[in-house]
């Protein structure tokens, strides 16, 4: 049985607005309450309507990362303070996207995106199947970690997109996960990493196309009657290793159906061990060390990523009494006026002047 209530006018919840209300449900039999239970919601809607991914409404571009829920002293035993710098150090560097792989994280991190302002993509854990997807056995199974997926996570607000695997072929034991979760929750999209082929069935809303080239990125996201949602695009491998995020950003968002993308990926994966750090030699590929210290790929992505847009820049004479400085909104809801700018005047290094101010710009 389905209760509908109806709400007058909600603020509606977004990652740059995460606008939350209590419900409270109460059981009541013969004039007393029996049972009582709250929760945190929020109002918003995901469309992946004419080929463009929207929330309220609004076009959006997820600028977005991969983690692992870990860290090195507690392994996967994870906890709130763990999950609260993660979320912290993200919105820092303007990562209001991320897709926890290859499993879902703890619930509690999931009601701090809700309460911090993050879109998550969630991912039903049945990755790395290979062809084993096309023998029937293994369909039970799946369908059940579907199903367990969907029925914990399905009223967070922050959870935008249900992801299906990863790396996989499409199997029939895939398509009725697809099925299953679509059947279970139409009010979110699907996609399965890795997979960005046209003729994909249209149970697959969005394309996630993983590691191309800037070019190919272009091609697909120019001419895509599907959203284009990179869910792997930029490998951050040591120190060296992570080249062309901005131009494959750009690349994807220049186009209407271009709608972001996660890098590989967050942290280094390492354990302390009796006052060591050990790390995975194929777990270097972070863009924070395992203890979460920013490394030079962190403050990269923040440049590429950031939603304020200035001119590098400017020339001006000798004399000239105004300089006209162009400045970008990228936010996707937020007017520019939520930000402070502070600039200042040198000559040869000496401050001639200085001033803070706000822009008043649309979204």
């Amino acid at each position: 049985t389905l209760a509908a209530l109806s709400v007058a006018e909600p603020l509606p919840w977004t990652a740059e607005t995460p606008a939350l209300y209590q419900l409270r449900v109460d059981l009541v039999a013969a004039g007393a309450t029996i049972h009582s239970r709250s929760t945190s919601v929020g109002f918003r809607e995901v469309s992946t309507a004419n080929g463009i991914l929207r929330i309220n409404g609004q076009q959006v571009k997820l600028r977005g990362v991969d983690r692992h829920d870990e860290s090195p002293d507690v392994g996967r035993a994870t906890r709130r303070e763990h999950w609260l710098q993660d979320i912290r150090l993200m919105k820092a560097a303007t990562l209001p996207f991320l897709r926890p792989s290859p499993s879902p994280p703890a619930e509690g991190f999931i009601r701090l995106c809700d309460e911090l302002g993050m879109y998550v993509l969630e991912e039903v854990p049945m990755g790395y199947g290979g062809d084993l997807g096309s023998d029937p056995s293994f369909t039970p199974g799946a369908l059940l970690r579907s199903q367990e997926t969907i029925a914990r996570d399905r009223n967070h607000p922050s959870v935008i997109i249900w992801s299906i695997g990863n790396e996989d072929p499409l199997t029939v034991t895939h398509l009725a996960a697809i099925r299953l979760v679509k059947g279970s929750d139409p009010t979110r999209p699907v996609l399965m990493p890795w997979r960005a082929e046209e003729w994909l069935p249209p149970e697959i809303d969005i394309l996630a196309p993983h590691y191309w080239t800037e070019s190919d990125y272009d091609r697909l996201a120019a001419h895509s009657h599907r959203p284009v949602l990179t869910t792997e695009y930029t490998h951050a491998l040591g120190e060296e290793g992570f080249g062309g995020l901005e131009a494959r950003w750009q690349a994807i968002t220049r186009h209407p159906a271009g709608a972001g993308g996660a890098i590989w990926m967050w942290q280094d994966q390492g354990l302390n061990v009796n006052g060591k750090l050990l790390l995975n030699p194929r777990g270097i590929d972070g863009i924070v060390n395992s203890d979460r210290t920013p490394q030079r790929d962190y403050w990269e992505t923040r440049a590429v990523y950031a939603p304020v847009g200035v001119v590098r820049r400017i020339t001006f004479l000798p004399g000239q009494t105004t300089i006209s400085i162009p400045v970008t909104n990228k936010f996707d809801f937020l007017n520019l006026d939520t930000v402070k700018i502070r600039w200042k005047l040198l000559a040869d290094g000496h401050l001639l002047d200085s001033g803070e101010s706000r822009l008043h710009a649309e979204p």
